[in-house]
């Protein structure tokens, strides 16, 4: 395995600044459906909230797809 096949630290941190930013919108959406169910809004509502949070799992997902194959597939 040549230098070639790994990445730098600075696209490393990036990445997983990236991974991070995802999760993060996973958690907040989770949270914000877990306290409109408590506060009795309408569950609609909460629905939204867990529909962002899987499209967010869906997202880190991919990144990590990505991330393993050694970056955004073209």
């Amino acid at each position: 395995m040549d230098d070639t096949q790994y990445i730098s630290t600075h696209e490393l941190k990036n990445t997983i600044h990236d991974f991070r930013n995802t999760l993060n919108r996973v958690s907040m959406q989770a949270e914000l459906a877990k306290m409109m169910l408590n506060q009795g809004l309408p569950a609609e509502k909460a629905i939204e909230a867990i529909d962002k949070a899987i499209a967010g799992c869906q997202k880190c997902s991919e990144q990590l797809n990505d991330f393993s194959l050694g970056g955004p597939q073209k």
